[in-house]
């Protein structure tokens, strides 16, 4: 027997979807997971200040990811 992670394969849009500034790839009752950035993020304060769409948010520090050249 097998232990580890089954994998949840899933198109794009259904269970994990994506939103950024002209795209929004999900669906308001089945995305389960939601990326988008944090002026998509901002938005949503806009509209729902209190984010009562979500049951958890995860911010990742995006200033670590810009690269100067």
């Amino acid at each position: 027997m097998r232990f580890g992670c089954k994998p949840i394969f899933s198109n794009i849009g259904t269970q994990v979807g994506y939103t950024i500034r002209f795209e929004d790839v999900s669906d308001k009752e089945r995305t389960r997971i939601l990326y988008m950035t944090d002026g998509m993020l901002f938005r949503e304060t806009l509209v729902d200040p209190l984010l009562s769409r979500y049951s958890a948010i995860m911010v990742r520090s995006s200033h670590s990811f810009s690269h100067e050249f």
